[in-house]
């Protein structure tokens, strides 16, 4: 654990911006990747993540129960997390050193950086919807759970099926709703 509180949220700081910039990352390549589909292919990604998100609450949930230390899934986490930011690192270092490739005028977007924010800003209501959803979605993700063991007495196992249950949902709606 973190020594104190101050360190704790300089640690979920670095997490979050790291957790951000892989999804900007992976959302950008898919839709370059499938222009003509750009929708559905965001919304296959996002499966995989709610079918991870499902199995991941699950399975530290059954740790936790089978061996008593909720310590056990974060290890495993932080363990199969070490070869993935090392693969990506390689990845990134090739990529920088590859030859870059010269995009035309006609593949360029029509408009202008500077105008991006602009633009953004005028969708208000888009934003505000972004905002609330992604802050729904996260909020129960980590608030469900503790209500159910604090407030209604289920067993960590149950708690965390439940919030499996949750991003299974999740990814049956997107698979049903984004073909």
């Amino acid at each position: 654990g973190a020594p104190n509180y101050m360190t704790l949220l300089g640690v979920f700081l670095v997490a979050g911006i790291g957790s951000a910039f892989g999804e900007v990352s992976m959302n950008s390549l898919v839709t370059k990747a499938y222009p003509n589909r750009s929708g559905f292919a965001l919304n296959a990604l996002h499966l995989f993540f709610s079918i991870g998100a499902f199995i991941g609450p699950a399975l530290a949930g059954l740790l936790i129960v089978t061996y008593g230390s909720w310590r056990l899934p974060y290890l495993i986490a932080c363990l199969v997390f070490v070869p993935l930011a090392a693969a990506a690192a390689m990845l990134f270092r090739r990529t920088k050193s590859e030859k870059r490739v010269v995009i035309s005028d006609a593949e360029r977007s029509h408009m202008p950086e500077g105008k991006i924010l602009e633009a953004l800003m005028q969708g208000r209501a888009l934003l505000l919807a972004g905002f609330f959803y992604s802050g729904a979605e996260l909020g129960a993700n980590a608030w469900l759970p503790t209500f159910l063991m604090l407030e209604r007495g289920f067993p960590v196992g149950l708690a965390s099926l439940s919030i499996g249950l949750f991003w299974a949902s999740m990814a049956a709606g997107r698979l049903g709703l984004g073909s």
